[in-house]
């Protein structure tokens, strides 16, 4: 099958192209590299370095007449970055609307939309999951909550199928301070308190690209959450799972429907994930 991913020489785009091209699909690359790395591009695919909202995207979908777009392409705002809330909003919400137009024009069969666990917005509770309110609290929030409304409206307007994922916070090689490892990349290269941070899901990249893969033939026009569906209280000194079961003042990525849906399984805990990753165990982070 011939497969596009915006933003395939990102952090988790780069992972997932490799990963599709291990089973076997044709896989087109589309990438600005403003976040992406060029030697993230895995070597077997076709790449075309350019943004979404350039005028020649809309020729080259055409071109490749993709059955599937995985629209990873975003950016991240804020302190760390250069990139301004005007900016961000451009490309993620005018930038998904413009891959949305394209997918309607190119005939493409269904686009995988990458959303976030911060739509949900500051929720504190036993149980996170896809039926709850969304309240996102900032304007990153914002930028990935408007889209998912685009996709299921041109999704009901046209003859196009989709499959919406909200990741938690991932982690894995690859990953950098402005894109969507940036939490855990904080958390790991900084360790600063030693007071015990909001407990939180984190999910690792191979798990992420499992769940991605998962979509391309099921989950029609469903929303899941992706995540490792473990709290973890995260300190300077250690990482403790905390597989949270009545204690109100925590959050629980539910992480049910995936499995059952598509057969989600994640394998990789945190520690066990860091590990995997090379991460330095012999630290005093674990």
């Amino acid at each position: 099958m011939k497969i596009m991913v915006t933003g395939g020489a990102g952090f988790i785009g780069s992972h997932l192209v490799d990963r599709l091209i291990e089973l076997d699909h044709n896989v087109v690359i589309v990438d600005n590299l403003i976040s992406g790395k060029r030697e993230n591009i895995n070597h077997e695919t076709k790449f075309y370095e350019l943004d979404i909202l350039d005028e020649a995207f809309s020729n080259i979908v055409v071109k490749e007449k993709p059955s599937v777009v995985f629209h990873l392409a975003s950016v991240r705002g804020g302190m760390e970055t250069s990139i301004d809330d005007v900016e961000m909003d451009k490309s993620n919400i005018l930038g998904t609307l413009k891959v949305l137009d394209v997918c309607i024009d190119a005939g493409v069969k269904k686009i995988v939309y990458a959303s976030s666990i911060d739509v949900y917005g500051n929720i504190t509770g036993t149980s996170i999951n896809e039926q709850e309110t969304l309240v996102p609290k900032t304007n990153y929030a914002l930028s990935k909550y408007i889209p998912e409304k685009y996709v299921k409206a041109y999704s009901s307007k046209y003859e196009l199928d989709y499959s919406i994922l909200r990741i938690s916070n991932v982690y894995g090689k690859r990953m950098t301070n402005c894109g969507e490892g940036r939490p855990v990349f904080n958390l790991i290269k900084e360790k600063k308190s030693k007071q015990t941070s909001v407990a939180d899901d984190y999910v690792y990249i191979k798990d992420v690209v499992d769940a991605l893969v998962r979509v391309v033939s099921n989950g029609e026009k469903e929303t899941y959450n992706v995540g490792f569906g473990v709290s973890y209280k995260l300190n300077k000194e250690s990482i403790l799972p905390d597989i949270i079961q009545g204690h109100s003042s925590e959050k629980l990525f539910q992480i049910d429907k995936a499995k059952k849906d598509l057969g989600y399984d994640p394998r990789y805990d945190l520690y066990s994930g860091l590990k995997d990753m090379n991460y330095s165990i012999d630290s005093n982070l674990i």
